[in-house]
């Protein structure tokens, strides 16, 4: 029989996850791949990303899986297994953490003021409560928040299985399996989700929190089954991950012409709904981050830029919808 397929990603010119994969895929035995990111591909392909989302989510990581999936594609594959829902499962995300944690994040989340519970549950990866509230419709932006609120406000225990219900209910449905199925059917790959098999989430359900997560220790049980198994080693299983986002701040600074043409460009939608001086602010706040990675006006800049394209590509499809029915005597 031949080894299982495998493939990893990184980015060109920055510190990526890859050395830890192929020592993976070197143990396990796979045939293994690894997908270099550059940010010429990002330019070639954005709009078609945008296009096959097919609404304005603006997760950095859909260009991650899209690129990826169109790799695996070209190399004859057409089914894969993901990861997707293993940090539900096993408790992996930081707000899973206790609020006695001093890394906790989750204390401003759930106990600081509603400006922050509103931006958490819009997501890191979009505009903010106040940015949205401002140039759309209040009331919508409003009682969309209080709906996603609502979900939240039985999470301010220390509970992180309460919490990782509400990422069961909120997060994989509404924002991380669109994405990872849309961007797979653009190549017509198929993505399995085996860590979603309702039988293992009911059996991981009734695992009390404290085997999960333990202060600022995240996946707790998981971690000491695979290394007491001997399945991974603990070099491997205790090191921080990077995850699959893109560093926005290092990528917008790299391509700023691409965005302000995206921005303040003369077909611009967004510089009519946000404003030229209000754009102009994002790209000066953006010029004396420090950081590669996320930041608040990075995002900004992204979400709005995706927003446009989205804009974009949605006008030209009904255009062509409109001549089509035109051409056929549909008024």
């Amino acid at each position: 029989t031949q080894p299982i397929k495998t493939f990893a990603f990184g980015w060109k010119g920055l510190v990526d996850e890859l050395p830890y994969a192929r020592q993976v895929a070197s143990l396990v035995g796979t045939d293994h791949t690894e997908i270099e990111l550059d940010q010429a591909m990002f330019l070639d392909e954005i709009e078609s990303v945008v296009a096959a989302m097919d609404m304005p989510q603006s997760d950095s990581a859909a260009f991650v899986v899209y690129r990826l999936c169109k790799e695996i594609a070209d190399r004859g594959v057409k089914v894969v297994l993901s990861g997707e829902g293993g940090d539900e499962l096993f408790g992996g995300y930081p707000w899973y953490q206790s609020t006695k944690s001093i890394k906790s994040a989750v204390k401003k989340l759930l106990y600081g003021d509603s400006k922050l519970r509103a931006d958490y549950v819009l997501g890191k990866h979009n505009l903010s409560g106040e940015v949205l509230r401002q140039y759309f419709d209040k009331d919508v932006v409003s009682k969309f928040i209080d709906m996603r609120l609502s979900c939240l406000a039985g999470c301010r225990s220390d509970d992180a299985n309460c919490r990782i219900t509400f990422d069961y209910d909120a997060l994989l449905p509404w924002a991380l399996m669109p994405k990872v199925d849309r961007m797979s059917m653009a190549h017509s790959v198929e993505v399995r989700a085996p860590l979603l098999d309702p039988g293992l989430v009911d059996q991981w359900a009734g695992i009390p929190s404290r085997d999960k997560v333990q202060d600022s220790q995240l996946k707790v049980r998981i971690k000491k089954l695979c290394v007491k198994a001997g399945i991974l080693p603990s070099s491997i299983v205790y090191r921080d991950k990077l995850g699959m986002n893109l560093p926005i701040t290092w990528w917008i600074r790299n391509n700023e012409g691409f965005f302000r043409e995206a921005l303040e460009g003369r077909d611009s939608y967004a510089k009519d709904l946000f404003g030229k001086e209000t754009i102009s602010s994002w790209f000066n706040a953006l010029s004396i981050e420090t950081s590669d990675g996320w930041s608040r006006s990075a995002q900004r800049i992204w979400a709005a830029s995706i927003f446009n394209l989205w804009v974009k590509s949605s006008g030209a499809r009904k255009a062509q919808s409109a001549r089509r029915n035109d051409s056929y005597g549909v008024v």
